[in-house]
């Protein structure tokens, strides 16, 4: 996958969440956190997409899934 794939994954769950409540949207992306940070790291050139990264990713959003 690509930081591209990740990114369109976690804003479908935001996404979802907004649909719900405004406050179902603020802890959701709370829940978010680490797949926001390391998506960030990647997207600023200061992280590696590397597989590790990648489960990270993927398990942040594997957990927060709506």
């Amino acid at each position: 996958m690509t930081i591209d794939d990740y990114i369109e994954q976690r804003n479908a769950i935001q996404f979802k969440a907004e649909l719900i409540s405004e406050e179902a949207a603020a802890a959701r992306w709370i829940e978010l956190g680490v797949a926001n940070r390391h998506i960030e790291r990647v997207l600023a050139g200061e992280m590696q997409l590397t597989p590790a990264v990648e489960y990270e990713i993927a398990d942040c959003l594997r957990r927060n899934s709506v």
